[in-house]
């Protein structure tokens, strides 16, 4: 059986990881629980976002060839209330498994109670990653915490557009190093089953596009030189690196792999790639 790409995260696609996990002989580590509640939390909500679709559509070969993700903030179809059900749920996850410091909770806590609060913070979150904090004139940056919280929150309503709106893009008609459906960066990526390509997932809505072997998905930096990767003893995992700008991407090769790949999984899987990484001096998807 041969799996050429991976497919876009689907309910599907959320059922077989809920159904891999549950079949583990043991408790789940900590951090294997918060993503199975996260998913389950996640996986109660329907977005509705039909009536935007058309015209996201019609504009959507435009806004492409002007290399502008064919998604804006104010075209998502969000039920606010629903959204802040969501984000209090997964609030909650995250103060129980994160231990988050006391402001970081005074900050979900604000977000969590106040509907023009989450509506700020999300906005900013989507369109520059920085948060407006109440009685403050300047923005200033959210927390770790909170900004995962916001994701996770999003990410229903995202995933829903990704699977309407990737079909629209080309193979060869988008190689940005950011994400053709919400802007979004990559922070995975993988090699396809056929030829070896490589393909970036987006960090926010998991859409697939096709990025070039050598260049850095974060910087742009083609110079060889200052490029690298390191595999794993089977050489199913990858952690490409740019000396240039000091980021770095997971990946994994397809090619190696022998059973259907759940790209959500793998990312929970390689926390610990990811620790390792960092301590390495090298940063990951802003």
């Amino acid at each position: 059986m041969t799996f050429n790409r991976p497919d876009i995260t689907t309910r599907e696609v959320v059922e077989k990881i809920l159904s891999r996990l549950a079949e583990a002989s043991e408790p789940l580590p900590s951090h294997l629980e918060l993503y199975r509640r996260i998913l389950l939390a996640q996986n109660n909500v329907k977005p509705n976002i039909s009536s935007s679709l058309p015209k996201l559509k019609e504009k959507a070969p435009q806004r492409l060839s002007q290399n502008k993700p064919m998604l804006t903030f104010h075209e998502i179809e969000l039920d606010w209330t629903e959204l802040q059900a969501l984000f209090s749920q997964i609030s909650e996850l995250a103060k129980e498994y994160l231990k988050p410091a006391p402001e970081e909770i005074d900050e979900l806590d604000e977000i969590a109670v106040g509907l023009d609060t989450l509506k700020e913070a999300t906005q900013d979150w989507f369109g520059s990653g920085t948060l407006l904090q109440k009685g403050k004139s300047k923005k200033t940056k959210p927390s770790a915490t909170t900004g995962s919280v916001i994701q996770a929150s999003m990410y229903p309503w995202l995933a829903a557009y990704a699977n309407e709106l990737s079909p629209l893009v080309g193979k060869d008609s988008w190689h940005q190093r950011y994400c053709p459906v919400c802007g979004g960066n990559a922070d995975f990526a993988y090699l396809e089953k056929e030829y070896g390509e490589r393909w970036l997932v987006c960090s926010r809505c998991d859409a697939h596009w096709y990025f070039y072997r050598l260049a850095c998905p974060y910087c742009g930096n083609q110079e060889h030189d200052k490029l690298a990767f390191f595999t794993d003893d089977k050489g199913f995992y990858r952690l490409y690196v740019c000396e240039k700008c000091r980021r770095y991407i997971k990946a994994i090769d397809l090619r190696k792999a022998d059973e259907e790949i759940l790209l959500p999984l793998q990312r929970v899987y390689t926390l610990d790639l990811d620790r390792q990484t960092i301590e390495q001096g090298y940063k990951a998807e802003d």
